[in-house]
């Protein structure tokens, strides 16, 4: 009698021609590919735009708003830069992930609003006014993508 040792391997997915059609980053996930390249540069950039606002901000009394936005800003890149590592690397939890950032998003942009509004900070009132609704329109089409997509439920499975 030999002694074997049995090696389990995980169990193989059987993948039919039409989910085949739906693994990769193609067709409307190419959007979100785009923006987790094109966001955490504009993340990015949006804190240097932040740095060269400084001394006006500063000058006008609102220097904590300044403080916050910044945090903000800084938060929001290294979110989106993690975000875009798991996407592109096709983790299991990329979905999530984005959506959390969504979500995420939405409630910073609307929570700073609400404080410059209450203190007053019109210019940064006046600008963030401008782009509220586009930030929850966007996020709102991809949670909902996110999460009930069957290309993404086929796509990011490692």
């Amino acid at each position: 009698m030999t002694n074997q040792t049995k090696i389990e391997t995980a169990p193989e997915i059987n993948y039919d021609k039409k989910n085949l059609k739906l693994v990769g980053i193609k067709g409307w996930l190419l959007i979100p590919a785009f923006k987790c390249c094109i966001n955490p540069i504009t993340s990015f950039s949006a804190i240097i735009a932040l740095l060269y606002q400084y001394t006006e901000i500063k000058l006008s009394g609102h220097s904590y708003i300044f403080l916050l936005e910044l945090i903000v800003a800084v938060i929001m890149f290294l979110f989106w830069a993690y975000s875009s590592i798991l996407f592109f690397r096709k983790k299991r939890k990329a979905p999530n992930v984005l959506i959390t950032l969504f979500i995420i998003w939405i409630i910073t942009d609307l929570v700073l609003l609400s404080i410059e509004y209450i203190f007053g900070a019109d210019q940064l009132f006046a600008e963030k006014t401008k782009r509220i609704i586009p930030v929850i329109i966007d996020s709102l089409i991809w949670i909902f993508y996110f999460k009930f997509s069957k290309r993404v439920r086929a796509t990011f499975t490692n």
